[in-house]
This record gives C-alpha cells, structure tokens and sequence, in this order.
C-alpha cells in the first residue's frame, strides 16, 4: 500500500491515496484503513461525514441510534421521502461504531457499507451548526436559467472528479470552499467501489466567494460520473420504497426501471439524483407513462423545466394533487374489489365473456381514472396499441390501462404484461394468460 506524491494544481493542493483495503467484520479491527488514520483524524481538526440516506438503509435512525450530532442538510419542508435520500452531516469520533460500518466489507448490509461511496469526509475547526449552513447553500443551486437544481456534492466520485476538472478556475473555487463559516477546510471523498480516495485542500488567500452558479461548463463535468451510479441507487432506492411489490422483480428488472426513469427524466432537464428519485416516486403511483397521458396532464405540470425551485414544489404538491384528483384509498379498494368479483365471468374465460359484460367491466374501472379527466385518452390509447385485436383483447387492454397507468404495454414498473404477450395483437392461448395474470393483479393491489 503507498500513497502519491501530492500534486498541486491551481489553488488546490490534491493527495491521491490508493489501494485502499477493507475492514474485516470481525470485533478488534480498527475504525479506519491504515492509510487514512492521518487524512481523517491527525490534527486537532473535527472530522465530519456528508452521509447519503438514499445509499445506506435507515440512516436517520443509526445515527439517532449511536447519538451522534447530526442533522439532515435537505431542509424545505418536503417531508420524510425527500429526508430518505438526502444528505446528512454528521460528526464523527476516532471510534464511532458507523465510521467502522463505513469501511467494512461483509454481507450485513446494516453494518457493512464498504463499496456503497455513501458520502464524503470534511475536517474543520468549525461547528456542526456553522457547516451545515455552509453545505446547504450548495445543496440547490442556480443554473443559467435562474432555476434552482440540486448539486450532487456529497457523492465520492462526483466531487473528486469535479474538483481535478476545476483546478484551473480560482472562481470556482471560492464559492466552494470561501466562507465566514469554514477555516482552512480539507475535503476526503473515499471511493471504497474503486478501493481509493482523494484529499482536497484549498490553499492561498481566499476572498468570500461569489454564490454558485451551475454553467454549462458545471453540468458537463457533473454529468460524467453520475449517471451509472445513479441508475444503480435508484433501482436500490425502489426496493426500500415498497420492498414487498419490488423484491420479486430481481436485480435486472429493477435496473431496467431505473433506465427507464433516466431516460424520461432527461426529458424535463433534470440533473440530480433527488429529482429522479419524485419521479420514479410519481411513477410508482400514477404507472410509468403518465407525462405523457393527457389524462394525466395536471401531475407533469410540476415536472416543467421553466418552473423555479422545482423540486420543492414537486415535493410538497404531489400529495396535495394525488388526494384531490385520484379516487380515495377507499373508493380504489372498493373499485377494484368489485372489478375482482365482475371479471369472473360465469363462463369461467375471459375470452367468453359477453360484450355486456365487457362493457360492465370498463365501466367499473374507469372510476380509478383522474376526476375530471373523461375516458377518451385512455380509449384512444387502446385502439393504437392494439389495433387488430377483437373486442376481448382491446377490453383486457383497456382494463389493464385503467388500473395500471398509461401504456401498460411498455411499462417497466408492469414487466409481466409485456410478458404475457399484451405488447401485439392478443391470440385465445396469451388472452387467457393475460386475464389470469389482470385477476392476480387486482387481488394484490386490493
């Protein structure tokens, strides 16, 4: 094990540290590597972690658990879902119990968090108060356009990268590091996925520096390190969302539905992990392709890229719309029971049912769509997806839409329509494969 020679570019002097090796389970191993005994805890400098609750389970409740200070830096009134992918401070002792969790390898994933990047290390003679006041002006930053986004400073890889691709802009650096609240600061991200880490130093006089405007030139640098690691926290962050409906997907299809929610949220110019993680939250609720069902036009309002503040309003007004326009918890279970108790039909086969009967069944279930919305987009949507079916196969299709979301079909967060042949034209044989799975799917929702 060695380290580098420190390398002084522009106003930052940068220590390379790698080969790091991971602690043993075992009771008597020590706190930290032996290699970052003197980054994080020589001197008389405090040592403080930037945590990701959205990477290492429950983390609210280990801190409060171990009494450690801290405090969550996401403070705009957006609740418990916003705090459970936020970053916390939190600081640390030479023995805290969660600084060895940190840099433990194992298969406890509550004790052992080696190999999640869960956040970064800061060393400084101010306190928890000052620092965080200082971090939560870099939480949500503006862009060009005058908008408020979230900077994804406390993610190992992002900020090593970001820092050796800024050392040439003095500018930049004050308004990272320049602060009333800060003196002579060092920054430590530990990437323990790439066995390495990376201490960071300001260095020479320093003015109070501007506030922090992402440019064009910001987003580029950010965008490079972040996108695999955030499909793969998302896919992780939907299986403790709803751990009983997103366990049986398996590895793959969760990834494929954190592909899918990447994809779509480029589309309203979203940059950060946070804004990802609402909708993916909105898509769990509303299906997969709501943005783009006009029956569902009141809940993308919030997602426009020309709104300020975006997030927080998304946050705070997603509840507020779902209550108001979406039948009650109540009146869904009572829908959908009654949908449950209709579809079998007395001929034992959905592709026997009578048109009457078919017609009974949608009327039911276009009570689960948006107040005010009218079925015509959904009906719409059913005559395009599935133009050659018979009236059975249009009616699944149809009934499916209405319970599931929009597009069905093609909706990663519903992989087994896809599965049992709804994507084409539906034959007798994948029809009534298809209900059974339709009639399965409504006992579990109710």
């Amino acid at each position: 094990m060695h380290v580098q020679a420190d390398k002084v570019r522009a106003r930052l002097t940068i220590r390379d540290i790698p080969d790091l090796a991971p602690l043993g389970p075992d009771a008597d191993a020590p706190f930290v590597p032996a290699s970052l005994a003197e980054p994080l805890f020589g001197g008389p400098q405090a040592t403080y972690a930037v945590l990701d609750a959205a990477t290492i389970p429950v983390l609210p409740e280990l801190l409060a658990a171990q009494d450690l200070p801290h405090v969550c830096l996401a403070k705009d009134g957006s609740g418990d879902i916003l705090a459970a992918v936020s970053p916390w401070l939190v600081k640390l002792e030479p023995d805290t119990p969660l600084l060895r969790a940190l840099f433990t390898k194992g298969e406890a994933h509550m004790t052992c968090f080696w190999g999640t990047d869960a956040g970064i290390f800061l060393r400084s003679d101010a306190p928890l108060d000052k620092i965080a006041n200082h971090l939560r002006a870099l939480l949500k930053v503006r862009n060009t356009d005058g908008k408020m986004v979230w900077f994804r400073f406390w993610d190992p890889a992002v900020i090593a990268a970001y820092l050796s691709a800024v050392t040439d802009w003095p500018e930049r650096i004050d308004s990272l590091f320049a602060s009333r609240f800060l003196s002579d600061p060092t920054l430590i991200a530990v990437e323990t996925g790439k066995a390495r880490a990376r201490v960071v130093v300001p260095s020479g006089a320093r003015s109070r520096g501007l506030p922090f405007t992402l440019t064009e030139r910001d987003l580029a640098i950010l965008a490079l390190p972040q996108q695999g690691r955030m499909k793969s926290e998302l896919a992780d962050w939907l299986l403790r969302l709803d751990p009983g409906r997103f366990r049986p997907f398996g590895p793959a299809r969760r990834l494929a539905v954190a592909e899918h929610v990447a994809l779509q949220g480029a589309r309203y110019g979203f940059t950060f992990f946070e804004e990802y993680a609402h909708l993916l939250y909105r898509m769990t609720y509303l299906g997969g392709w709501f943005h783009l069902a006009p029956d569902f036009a009141p809940f993308t309002e919030a997602l426009s890229p020309v709104r300020p503040a975006r997030m927080p309003e998304m946050s705070a007004d997603f509840p507020r719309e779902y209550a108001r326009l979406m039948p009650s918890e109540e009146e869904r279970t009572a829908i959908l029971t009654r949908l449950a108790q209709a579809a079998r039909n007395p001929r034992g086969r959905f592709n026997r049912a009578a048109p009457e009967e078919l017609r009974a069944l949608t009327a039911i279930a276009e009570g689960l769509l948006p107040k005010g919305a009218g079925p015509e987009a959904a009906r719409s949507e059913t005559r395009a997806a599935l133009p050659d079916a018979d009236i059975h196969g249009r009616a699944l299709f149809y009934l499916l839409r209405l319970t599931c979301g929009p597009h069905p079909h093609g909706d990663p967060l519903y992989p087994a329509i896809r599965e049992k042949g709804l994507a084409t034209s539906a034959t007798d044989v994948n029809l009534d494969t298809a209900a059974d799975f339709y009639l399965r799917r409504l006992q579990r929702l109710i």
